[in-house]
Parts: C-alpha cells; sequence; structure tokens
C-alpha cells in the first residue's frame, strides 16, 4: 500500500486537498502511487520520475516537498541517513491492491500452499514475519519532540506497527 511522507517538522497533511493542491509531490512513474494520485488529484503538482532512487534524491534535496511511494521502500529510505529527517505523513493509502500466488487450475500445489498458510497464520510465525519484515519503525512515523529538560522524546506515534498483508 502507499504512504505518503515528508519532512518530520512539516505541517504537510495528505489528508488535506488544499495541502496536495498547495505541494510539490514526487511519485514514481507509471506504478500504482502514480496513478492513484493522477486520478485522486489531478490538480497536484506532481513530478513523475522514472526511478524511486531519483525521486528519492528530489525529495532528500527538497527539490520536491513530498513524496507518495509503496510502505516498503519508503521505510527502507526513511531508515536511512538520507530520509532521517523525513516521516511517515497521514495514513496508508488504501487502493485495494493485493498480493497473490498464481497456480494452474487444479494444480494439487494450491492444496499445499493454503494448508502452508493456514499453518503459520495458526502458529504465530505469519505475525512474527509480518512484525521483523513490514513494521514501520516509530522513527519513521513521528516527529522528535524533546523535553527541553531531558532530552528525551516524548512524542508517541499513533501509526499501525504493521500491515496486513493477507
Amino acid at each position: 500500500m502507499p504512504w505518503s511522507f515528508g519532512q518530520k517538522d512539516s505541517s504537510f497533511d495528505p489528508s488535506n486537498n488544499s495541502d496536495i493542491d498547495s505541494h510539490s509531490i514526487a511519485a514514481q512513474r507509471s506504478t500504482i502511487s502514480s496513478q492513484w494520485l493522477e486520478d485522486t488529484y489531478p490538480k497536484a503538482d506532481m513530478k513523475l520520475y522514472d526511478t524511486l532512487s531519483n525521486a528519492f534524491l528530489d525529495l532528500g534535496s527538497k527539490r520536491v516537498d513530498a513524496m507518495i511511494s509503496d510502505k516498503l521502500p519508503a521505510i527502507e529510505w526513511l531508515s536511512s541517513n538520507a530520509g532521517s529527517k523525513y516521516a511517515l505523513k497521514g495514513d496508508e493509502i488504501d487502493i485495494n491492491d493485493n498480493f497473490a500466488i498464481a497456480v494452474r487450475p487444479g494444480d494439487p500445489l494450491q492444496a499445499k500452499i493454503n494448508q502452508s498458510l493456514a499453518n503459520i497464520k495458526a502458529n504465530g510465525t505469519y505475525d512474527k514475519i509480518n512484525q521483523k519484515y513490514f513494521a514501520v519503525p516509530a522513527s519513521a512515523t513521528s516527529t522528535v519532540d524533546e523535553d527541553a529538560n531531558t532530552g528525551t522524546d516524548t512524542n508517541t506515534a499513533d501509526q499501525p506497527a504493521t500491515e496486513n498483508v493477507s
């Protein structure tokens, strides 16, 4: 699922139409994210890039104000030095994208895959894998509000810790 992100200290709110229309938004060209942005906000100042790397470079260089990207590449970049001053903004964008494993009709492999998925969901392995590989680090979801007296982070992120990938 796509997610918007921008500078931690910015007031950019992707749920506010005027914020979308008044900021330059980066996305990778010909992706679900860019298609959603073009369809949902046709008046937005969109900057479309051939690669995510180029979009991340322009965001990090402040040539764009915010970006929309699939969640996992966003988390990876936000966890890097280049992305350390940026955070996820708003909620995940539900575009009803799903993952699938394709098998031929009637292939006995389908029953084995379904049983294996049911087993790892039932014994908790699925949730452990989801948390390990798909969790959103707290540093990617919040601005840092330090207590002036102690220097400790007083902000609590209210974003979901994991994405349901079933």
